[in-house]
C-alpha cells in the first residue's frame, strides 16, 4: 500500500473506495489483498458496521502508525537521491548491451562458487 495509503489512513478511518481514490493507480483486487495482509500483520484494523450494504472501514493501528516516520524518512531519502538513482539506471542501461554476463558455477554451492560477492 505504501506511503500514500498509510498517510490517508493516518487522517482517520476510510472505506475501501475512499482509500482506493487516495492511492494513485490502485487496483481493487490488489488493494483488498494488501489490506488483508496488513490486517493480519496488525498494521491496519477492519471494522464492519451492519447495514445494507454493510459498511467496512479501515484504520491504522498504533503499530501501523509507527511506520509513518519510516515512510517519511524513505521519502526524504528518495527526494534527496533520486537524481543519483536515475543516473545509475541510465549508466546501467547504456552499458548493459556490452557487459558480459557472469557465468554461475553450480559446483559446491558456496557463495564464491556461484558468483556472489562474499
Amino acid at each position: 500500500m505504501g506511503r500514500p495509503g498509510f498517510r490517508a489512513l493516518a487522517a482517520g478511518p476510510l472505506r475501501h473506495a475512499e482509500l482506493a481514490r487516495a492511492i494513485p493507480g490502485a487496483r481493487q483486487k490488489v488493494l483488498t489483498e494488501t489490506l488483508r495482509r496488513l490486517e493480519r500483520d496488525g498494521l491496519v484494523s477492519r471494522t464492519v458496521t451492519a447495514g445494507v450494504p454493510a459498511r467496512v472501514d479501515y484504520a491504522l493501528t498504533p503499530l501501523g502508525g509507527t511506520l509513518l516516520p519510516v515512510f517519511d524518512a524513505v521519502s526524504a531519502w528518495a527526494d534527496a537521491h533520486m537524481h543519483e538513482v536515475d543516473a545509475a539506471q541510465a549508466e546501467f542501461e547504456a552499458t548493459a548491451a556490452v557487459r558480459p554476463h557472469r557465468r554461475q558455477d553450480t559446483g559446491t554451492g558456496s557463495a564464491a562458487s556461484v558468483g556472489q560477492s562474499v
